[in-house]
């Protein structure tokens, strides 16, 4: 179960296993996948002999399974927000196409990408080089990942505070008018979803909750909770009113929140660019409907 929760290619964790029982130092319980060792050979030995053979996965799990996202997050970062917000500072959007700006978004992304990428190479490195323990890599794994994390937030605010001193420096607000423009017609042309569209679904999961309690008896003692990557269960646990419900408890509090978010978006309010009025509306209604389709179809 650690093995499959990483990543790592079971196959060669069951080919380890499946060895073993050959020469009846272990045995395999079916369906379950429970392992009884029935001979004395099956010691620490014989253990580190399987963490062995799954040792590299395990690391290439840590390094190209759970770190690329966060990686390549916190690299695009300032390149995902909106254009007049700059590192949590509001430009105007006469100056964002300012080159110090673009620099400052480009040495963040280097700074960060090259600081991630080296500090993952050498961690594989060394989790390949020394025998270490499943622990020893898991725990070095992760505290690499909040230093990193650590790192890109520490970077983010000193640009932060280099472009406001630029914006105070170069005094781009200090001749600017503000201006509200208000859209009465707006909320006419918004094309969310209805609320009561995403009843719909959490009505089906009600239903299989109440249908599973009627038919309770029925199922086994015990209650898969995760699958390998061959499809089949590979843990399992006792069962109970409650874990026989859980995932689909789990499921009706996750379309709740869905929900209230779609309900939160639909009340709020759209803002509008003064000096791009008609742009950003279509952008504002856009993302709003959208999202609230994506919010739906997720629910599904």
């Amino acid at each position: 179960s650690f093995a499959a929760d990483l990543g790592v290619n079971m196959h060669t964790v069951n080919k380890s296993y499946h060895e073993l029982e050959k020469k009846g130092v272990i045995r395999i319980i079916p369906k379950s996948g429970a392992v009884i060792a029935t001979h004395e050979k099956f010691d620490e030995a014989v253990f580190q002999r399987i963490m062995e053979d799954i040792k590299p996965q395990i690391a290439e799990a840590l390094v190209f399974g759970i770190d690329e996202e966060k990686i390549q997050m916190m690299t695009l970062m300032p390149f995902l927000v909106k254009r007049t917000v700059v590192f949590g500072v509001s430009i105007p959007e006469q100056n964002i196409e300012e080159p110090k700006l673009a620099q400052f978004k480009k040495q963040y992304a280097i700074a960060t990408f090259t600081v991630s990428v080296i500090s993952l190479a050498l961690f594989a490195t060394w989790a390949l080089i020394n025998q270490l323990s499943d622990e020893q890599i898991v725990i070095v794994g992760t505290s690499i990942q909040f230093a990193i994390i650590i790192f890109s937030i520490s970077l983010y605010f000193y640009f932060h505070g280099k472009t406001k001193k630029l914006k105070q420096v170069e005094k781009w607000t200090e001749n600017l008018k503000q201006v509200t423009v208000t859209d009465l017609t707006i909320r006419n042309q918004d094309e969310m979803l209805p609320w009561y569209a995403y009843i719909l679904p959490m009505i089906v999961t009600i239903g299989l909750i109440i249908y599973t309690l009627m038919n309770y008896d029925l199922l086994s003692n015990e209650i898969p909770t995760h699958w390998g990557p061959n499809g089949e269960p590979d843990a399992f646990t006792e069962k109970t009113p409650f874990t026989a419900i859980q995932t689909s408890l789990f499921l009706l509090i996750m379309q709740m929140m869905f929900t209230g978010i779609h309900i939160a978006t639909k009340n709020s309010g759209l803002k509008l660019s003064a000096t791009n009025a008609l742009a950003s509306k279509r952008r504002q209604l856009g993302m709003r409907k959208y999202s609230s389709w994506l919010l739906f179809i997720v629910l599904l």
